[in-house]
């Protein structure tokens, strides 16, 4: 009998609806809805996880990504060794360390890390390298916040389609995992326990009996887990 835990905050039904892979305008780039310059929108984050014309910067510490997960397409360069890496490596050294070219003085740039103020930090310190253009950041926790924002039509939508309509070896390929049986085990899990019901009741209608809400939710893991 397998037992699976399904965490809807970590958003694993995403990887079915990414958004296109297009080219998007960058004049006017990261100036948000107040035009206040430097500071990019959720919307242009997510439009440039798919844009091979921008690259998106996470400055925290790797074990701070393990925690959290990244944004789509990011690559980590961790704010104490930014300007390092800047200086010194050629193209070819940091196309083989983070798997993206390097970013050239008037390549749009956007910095993420928590909260946005080691984001800050970074712009400041690439600038004094001279990058000049285009340069924004972002606090990953907004990102969190707004891409995990979904309703509860687009929820039940994304369970149904991966455990109705994804064939066994498409739900491996996409999540990792064997594809469950309506005999597995199911444990889901979301931030508050409401979405994760939702994703409840979305299977029992798809005859998966096995099922239980984790209606603590993460606060409720974290909170204990950290008293451990």
């Amino acid at each position: 009998m397998s037992r699976y835990t399904i965490n809807i905050f970590k958003n694993y039904f995403s990887a079915r609806y990414e958004v296109p892979r297009k080219r998007i305008q960058t004049t006017g780039f990261f100036r948000n809805v107040s035009g206040e310059q430097g500071i990019a929108t959720f919307k242009e984050v997510k439009e440039a996880t798919n844009n091979p014309n921008i690259i998106v910067i996470d400055v925290r510490e790797p074990s701070e990504l393990k925690q959290t997960g990244v944004i789509p397409g990011s690559i980590n360069i961790p704010l104490n060794q930014l300007v390092k890496v800047f200086k010194t490596m050629n193209e070819e050294q940091f196309k083989k360390s983070f798997g993206r070219p390097k970013p050239s003085f008037d390549f749009p740039i956007i910095f993420t890390c928590k909260s946005g103020n080691r984001a800050g930090k970074a712009t400041e310190q690439i600038r004094g390298l001279g990058y000049k253009k285009r340069m924004a950041r972002m606090g990953g926790k907004k990102w969190e916040i707004t891409n995990n924002r979904c309703s509860k039509d687009s929820l039940v939508n994304k369970v149904e389609d991966a455990f109705k309509s994804l064939k066994d070896d498409e739900f491996q390929k996409v999540y990792g995992l064997p594809k469950p049986t309506t005999d597995s085990s199911i444990i889901f899990s979301c931030l508050l326990g409401k979405r994760s019901q939702i994703a409840l009741e979305t299977i029992q209608k798809l005859g998966f009996k096995k099922v239980r809400n984790f209606k603590g939710g993460w606060q409720e893991w974290e909170a204990k887990t950290n008293k451990i």
